[in-house]
């Protein structure tokens, strides 16, 4: 944080990601992300605005870059409710694929339910993306929901449980295939936490299983 008062904030970060593949080196992912961030508080309101510039290489190749635009407005209904609404504007350019650029507008909902006696949450979501591109083989919409719940355990132990249902279906027919490809993934995780030391350290272990399903068998 930059700027960091009790109604006020705004910042700069950088976040890293790195996936490595021991068969499968040509989906190598290298993603460097900055985020540009400021937040104002009127209660029972908080407005937040984003901007994250994300540059990614696949195998050591320049891949991607994504400029990402995102207000926010999150509401503390009562002091167990909070919704948080977000829009998501993607201007993507592909140094591979020409034909993948393009840009990409979402929405999307979360709420937050605080259980009784502070015993965890409840939470849930749900989105709605467009996407435009370069070559019609790429214009799709996706609705995205999500479901989950996290508990306090004894011995300072947290547990959660998330579940995310994605249905994308694209708007034209395959050049290649022709068929109109629809495409959906299905994801479910649980995680056990635990606060070591500090209040700002933990350690956790996590478990998650992804099924990606397509009319499109490649």
């Amino acid at each position: 944080n930059i700027i960091n008062r009790q109604d006020y904030t705004m910042g700069v970060g950088y976040s890293h990601y790195q996936t490595w593949h021991s068969k499968l080196e040509n989906y190598d992912l290298t993603g460097s992300i900055f985020n540009f961030y400021a937040k104002y508080t009127i209660h029972p309101y908080t407005l937040m605005l984003s901007y994250l510039p994300t540059y990614y290489w696949v195998e050591s190749d320049k891949y991607l870059m994504r400029h990402h635009a995102k207000p926010e407005v999150m509401w503390k209904v009562n002091e167990d409710l909070v919704m948080r609404f977000s829009y998501s504007y993607y201007k993507n350019d592909y140094f591979q694929d020409d034909t993948k650029d393009g840009q990409t507008n979402e929405v999307f909902l979360n709420v937050y339910y605080r259980i009784k006696g502070k015993r965890g949450y409840l939470f849930g979501g749900i989105g709605y993306e467009d996407n435009s591109a370069s070559h019609p083989d790429y214009y799709y919409v996706q609705l995205k929901t999500k479901l989950g719940i996290s508990l306090n355990l004894p011995w300072d132990l947290t547990v959660k449980l998330t579940g995310k249902y994605y249905d994308q279906d694209y708007d034209n027919v395959d050049s290649f295939y022709g068929i109109k490809r629809e495409d959906a993934k299905y994801y479910g995780a649980i995680s056990l936490c635990r606060e070591i030391f500090y209040d700002w350290l933990s350690i956790s272990g996590e478990f998650n299983y992804t099924k990606n399903d397509s009319n499109i068998s490649d």
